[in-house]
C-alpha cells in the first residue's frame, strides 16, 4: 500500500508520518501558529503539540520531542 503526502509517494507509513513532522516544524518556522500548521499537514492540534512536546507512553517509555 503506498501513501501520499503533498503528492509524494511513499513506501512506509513510517516515511510519510517523518515527512509531515518536518513539515510541521517548517511551517512553525515560517510563523504558522500551532494549530494552522497542524491543520495544514492533516494532523489535529493535540498531534502537533506529541510533536511539540513529546509524550510519555503508557509502557513508561518516552517519546522524543522534536
Amino acid at each position: 500500500m503506498a501513501y501520499e503526502f503533498e503528492g509524494v509517494q511513499y513506501g512506509k507509513l513510517r516515511d510519510m508520518q517523518e515527512a509531515r513532522r518536518t513539515r510541521y516544524v517548517q511551517l512553525l518556522e515560517e510563523g504558522l501558529n500551532f494549530t494552522q500548521a497542524a491543520h495544514a499537514v492533516g494532523v489535529s492540534k493535540r498531534t502537533g503539540k506529541v510533536w511539540r512536546n513529546g509524550r510519555t507512553r503508557s509502557n513508561g517509555r518516552n517519546e522524543r520531542p522534536l
